[in-house]
């Protein structure tokens, strides 16, 4: 990993992490002479080295008449990063005192009615974590082999959520699952017939219906309508009774 990659994830910008790199490999000098061998422009340099000082990751000194600016040792990066998870705490404990308040408005405005449309891993998530929030029994079919793949780092911390909550999943698998499900318990599983496979998946949980296409950047549908959930739920019974235990 290079360190311009890290610096950038410290939310500095491309110009000042290519002046603080130049600094450090360099040493000392003016910030003329720093925006020449950074290649960006003067008066940007300027600019540049005011916001690394403000951050302490550049010091400076006036000498005849001219500022000499010299990188700060780099161990200030983790000092920054202590002051953002300080700051962060400090958000998230403000963000809870709001939160049952803003709560109140959020449930207030729902319609019976909601839809929304996700994508990628993330989108993934959101679908499973809400799932748990409900705490209703998971009605799911086709869920593929590959998803165990897609979420292999997130499945386990889900699943033990799942356990512990005493949420159940009743579910028609691909046949490609057998023998894959079992340690997912509770769960009630049956398979779909042998050579049957798809990129779609879909569960039911209380009054809501989520929708995957398992395709590169992956595509959740999630809605929320009890009349839409009761009819997934028909279709659910049917695929259910016709399928292999």
């Amino acid at each position: 990993m290079e360190p311009e990659e890290v610096l950038a994830d410290m939310d500095l910008t491309e110009s000042e992490s290519t002046v603080y790199m130049t600094l450090l490999r360099n040493g000392a000098d003016t910030a003329s002479a720093v925006s020449k061998k950074a290649g960006v422009h003067r008066r940007l340099a300027y600019d540049v080295m005011e916001s690394l000082t403000e951050k302490g990751l550049v010091s400076y000194v006036d000498e005849e008449n001219r500022r000499v600016y010299e990188a700060t040792n780099p161990e200030r990066l983790q000092e920054l990063i202590e002051e953002k998870r300080a700051d962060l705490t400090e958000l998230e404990e403000r963000v809870d005192a709001v939160l049952p308040d803003l709560m109140a408005h959020f449930t207030a405005e729902q319609d019976e009615r909601d839809v929304k449309v996700l994508q990628g891993k993330e989108g993934i998530k959101h679908l499973f974590n809400d799932e748990l929030r409900e705490g209703e029994t998971i009605y799911l079919i086709g869920s593929p082999e590959e998803s165990e793949d897609i979420l292999q780092y997130f499945l386990p911390t889900w699943t033990k959520k799942r356990q512990e909550n005493g949420i159940k999943i009743k579910g028609v698998f691909e046949h490609r699952m057998r023998g894959m499900v079992g340690e997912h318990e509770p769960i009630e599983h049956r398979y779909l017939p042998e050579g049957y496979k798809s990129s779609v998946s879909m569960c039911i949980y209380g009054s809501r219906v989520g929708i995957i296409f398992w395709i590169d950047n992956p595509l959740v549908i999630m809605i929320k309508d009890r009349q839409a959930a009761d009819s997934f739920m028909s279709y659910f019974e049917l695929v259910w009774a016709s399928a292999e235990a």
